[in-house]
């Protein structure tokens, strides 16, 4: 069973169609997913309509990564991969729902086609307390949560339409507010 506290303090609660071992729900940057564990998933707004009293559990496909942010309305996924564990680094990957194949190619994100020096040249640090994110509409991906957009800033923040890096010096804040 799933229970949901909105913010204003009325709770839907709805049964997960599969029973899963060891989750530990966790919400997603701006409360519109739940992760259960690596590759799994619920949509806020199916547990709150809760079509029969059961919400289906959704999946990124099998070595992806940990699901670290999903944009149903786009069909993208963030997920994230341990790539050294001294210091402790990852990789991330921006995938269609339902593919492991990366959407574009920047520095921090897995793909087969680079070495596995490459990928661990180009891995980055991250922390739970500040996840990554997709923006509302999908175009921007902040894969370690930060917002710095200055020219030095790494992994930075992608433009994923514009397949670039973003830099502008006031920041990216304003990129993943609700539109």
């Amino acid at each position: 069973m799933l229970l949901i506290t909105e913010a204003d303090h009325t709770q839907a609660q709805c049964r997960l169609n599969t029973q899963l071992e060891n989750a530990t729900p966790v919400f997603n940057w701006n409360k519109t997913i739940v992760t259960l564990g690596n590759v799994e998933y619920v949509s806020v707004r199916s547990v709150t309509r809760c079509a029969g009293g059961v919400v289906q559990i959704e999946r990124i496909p099998d070595k992806a990564g940990t699901v670290t942010d999903v944009n149903v309305a786009s069909g993208l996924y963030l997920s994230v991969a341990v790539v050294n564990s001294s210091p402790l680094t990852y990789t991330a990957l921006v995938a269609k729902l339902g593919s492991r194949e990366p959407v574009a190619n920047f520095a921090g994100m897995y793909s087969t086609a680079k070495s596995s020096s490459r990928v661990l040249k180009e891995s980055f640090t991250y922390l739970d307390s500040r996840p990554g994110r997709i923006s509302p509409d999908g175009r921007y991906v902040s894969v370690d949560g930060s917002m710095q957009c200055t020219p030095e800033a790494y992994p930075g923040v992608w433009d994923l339409k514009r397949k670039q890096k973003v830099v502008r010096e006031n920041g990216c804040e304003s990129l993943f507010t609700s539109y």
